[in-house]
């Protein structure tokens, strides 16, 4: 029998005769496309100006976002990126949605990711 490895809309690769490297391969190509889409968000603020990669943190609780916030930053400083990812808090989502306006194209910082509590007024 045949080892074989199901991927994502029905692809697949044996394990047998060099199917795990064709399989890394499809793998190391589907980072490779997904981090140049990420590099030319970043890019974006203007010719040779890199923007910082962002999480946003959205709660309307303060407690809450204060929490998320430490905790997102130990484990940035535990992975050894402390200072490579702003982390950002807003206190509904009419503010959250202010940081991913056409105004916020000229920011140093730009949202890659939003923690985002779904129960919260003003969503």
């Amino acid at each position: 029998a045949s080892s074989a490895v199901a991927l994502h809309g029905g692809v697949g690769a044996s394990l047998r005769n060099g199917g795990l490297r064709g399989l890394l391969a499809m793998l190391h190509a589907e980072r490779r496309r997904r981090g140049s889409a990420l590099d030319r968000l970043l890019d974006g603020g203007g010719p040779g100006r890199r923007r910082t990669p962002c999480v946003l943190v959205v709660d309307d609780s303060s407690v809450a976002r204060a929490l998320h916030a430490r905790a997102l930053h130990k484990a940035l400083a535990r992975s050894g990126a402390p200072g490579e990812v702003a982390i950002e808090t807003a206190a509904d989502g009419v503010e959250a949605c202010a940081r991913f306006s056409d105004e916020a194209k000229s920011r140093e910082s730009c949202v890659v990711l939003c923690l985002l509590d779904l129960a919260m007024p003003n969503m």
